[in-house]
């Protein structure tokens, strides 16, 4: 299903695949292994389609670097980590944003954001804020 959903976008410009929660599958009851073998799959699929892939993974804790996770990372470009401010909670900032090459990045990266310099963001109703470290109160 999803390989025949690639062969339509395939004259998209540019086109983008995002496979939104794949934890779920983990959390009703497929085995990483399995997890991990549709992950290859669908990563070789959008790679020899030309279509740019973007993965949702959420792990439970910090520490939590599991099977899939590890299979994700080896076959990412790029990845991105939200995590919860490091200080504790805000009322000002919701969270922080950095950006890592991954193993599979062919080149020199673009421009990746360390945990050092992540961006801050607040969300809000209907919208999200995002600034540099230290500049929350000239943004709020």
């Amino acid at each position: 299903m999803i390989r025949d959903s690639i062969e339509r976008i395939r004259g998209a410009t540019p086109p983008l695949l995002i496979f939104d929660e794949l934890a779920c599958f983990e959390w009703i009851g497929h085995s990483s292994v399995d997890v991990s073998r549709f992950v290859r799959a669908l990563v070789a699929c959008c790679a020899k389609s030309g279509v740019l892939l973007a993965v949702r993974y959420h792990i439970a804790t910090l520490d939590d670097l599991d099977n899939v996770l590890r299979i994700l990372l080896q076959l990412s470009g790029y990845h991105i980590e939200v995590l919860p401010l490091s200080s504790g909670k805000s009322g000002a900032v919701s969270g922080e944003i950095s950006l890592h090459a991954g193993a599979a990045l062919f080149g020199p990266p673009r421009r990746v954001i360390p945990r050092s310099r992540a961006l801050q963001y607040r969300l809000g109703e209907y919208h999200a804020t995002y600034f540099e470290r230290g500049t929350g109160n000239a943004v709020l």
